[in-house]
């Protein structure tokens, strides 16, 4: 696992793309060894050390159209991604999307309503990169990647996030100023769990 990992790593640091890991970069079949049958988790940092995104990956059971269908209705991300209250779509031109989510935010004994809204920028059955338009927090940009496994059965997917979370308030901005190692782990367990959530969403859909 440590080896996938800094392979990754490696790649990323190579690539540098602007909103995450991109999976044209890598054949599916090193793709496919990477995910294996769990998850993957990797993390990018800018030059001066802070945190620029972090990635995780997985396999799901499902062919791409329906894992691409899931991720394309936003309204219909509060049925499964975590701590999200309310989406509306605000406006679409073609293949951008803009998004307006309304979040329940919670980690410890953070809890906190934020606001914001996303520009989503489709390539269809491919990816979708978003970066923010306004909202609660100055900061907000990331993606998801699909890659076909080779039968054709399965998908590989690969979200990427990152939220200045310091920009939130003043309660969160104090408690990462005095364990700055928290940020990485809100951010790492977001990626985590919206994977995991949307495999379970799609694989245990009748």
């Amino acid at each position: 696992m440590v080896q996938r990992l800094l392979f990754v790593l490696s790649l990323l640091l190579v690539v540098r793309p602007a909103f995450a890991f991109d999976t044209s970069k890598v054949d599916a079949a090193t793709l496919q060894g990477l995910a294996g049958d769990g998850q993957l988790v990797v993390v990018e940092e800018n030059t001066d050390g802070s945190l620029k995104l972090v990635t995780a990956g997985g396999r799901i059971d499902a062919p791409l159209d329906a894992v691409w269908a899931q991720i394309t209705n936003y309204e219909g991300y509060n049925t499964w991604m975590p701590q999200v209250e309310k989406v509306e779509v605000r406006n679409r031109n073609g293949n951008t999307v803009d998004v307006f989510f309304d979040l329940a935010f919670q980690f410890s004994v953070i809890s906190k309503e934020v606001t914001y809204t996303l520009r989503q920028m489709e390539t269809p059955k491919n990816s979708i990169r978003w970066y923010l338009l306004d909202g609660d927090f100055s900061v907000s940009r990331g993606s998801w990647h699909l890659v076909p496994t080779s039968d054709g059965k399965s998908t590989l997917v690969f979200y990427s996030t990152y939220t200045d979370l310091v920009s939130m308030g003043w309660i969160l901005k104090t408690l990462l100023e005095e364990q700055p190692s928290m940020e990485l782990a809100i951010q790492a367990s977001t990626a985590v769990m919206v994977v995991k959530s949307l495999k379970t969403s799609i694989e245990s859909a009748p």
